[in-house]
């Protein structure tokens, strides 16, 4: 803030599932709380400040009602309220998300953008404030993979490929596959995971996303703006 205090936003998961925004003076101390939302469907509120009065929250959503929809809430005084929250047009499977504000203005958003499983993941962009969202990439989708059913080369090959990545001297990949199959597979298939991305840009404008691969790896995505529009 104009102030030297700074915004922190977090969310209760113990006897409810809420998010709140907390005021920390400089050295760090709590001096103040504000919350967000209420009751037991809102977890890990992203904060994206659009200027010095206007800023959207966006949260992934942990209730049960349909649609399943990333919750937002927004401030058009600096924070000092916001708005009821309600359900965004982005689709949410109960997952975390991330985003930011871009230097034109326009708000770009990594989720996992359906409401069943964590599949697929996408960059969306908004250039009205986070009303509407349009799909820019879709950085991974395995939507279909369980009806066609798993390629075990393929997916070797892919493995050994991030394996490697991780650590050049690996030359025997089948320690991280089996790893990774204890995760993927159960008595009713097998299904792909892409959780938690992270978001940042640089001072030269290139972009870093990271992310769970199957709870098994981290994977690292670098693009430029050029790559996004």
């Amino acid at each position: 803030y104009a102030d030297g205090t700074m915004g922190l936003p977090v969310h209760e998961e113990f006897l409810g599932k809420f998010a709140e925004l907390l005021r920390l003076d400089g050295s760090g101390t709590v001096i103040d709380k504000v919350r967000l939302t209420s009751g037991r469907s809102c977890l890990q509120p992203v904060v994206m400040v659009q200027d010095a009065n206007r800023a959207l929250v966006l949260m992934r959503y942990a209730g049960g009602t349909r649609p399943k929809r990333v919750i937002r809430t927004s401030t058009d005084n600096g924070g000092l309220s916001w708005t009821p929250p309600v359900k965004s047009l982005l689709a949410n499977s109960d997952a975390a998300l991330t985003g930011m504000v871009l230097p034109d203005g326009r708000m770009l958003v990594a989720l996992n953008d359906n409401e069943h499983l964590r599949q697929t993941l996408s960059l969306v962009v908004s250039s009205d404030g986070g009303s509407t969202w349009k799909t820019a990439r879709k950085v991974e989708d395995q939507s279909a993979a369980e009806s066609q059913g798993l390629d075990e080369s393929n997916y070797s090959a892919a493995i050994e490929r991030l394996a490697q990545a991780t650590d050049g001297a690996v030359t025997d990949a089948g320690s991280y596959s089996a790893s990774v199959k204890k995760v993927m597979f159960s008595k009713q298939g097998y299904y792909f995971e892409f959780s938690y991305p992270s978001l940042i840009r640089t001072n030269r404008g290139d972009f870093h996303l990271v992310y769970t691969w199957n709870e098994a790896f981290i994977k690292h995505v670098q693009f430029s703006q050029a790559w996004l529009d």
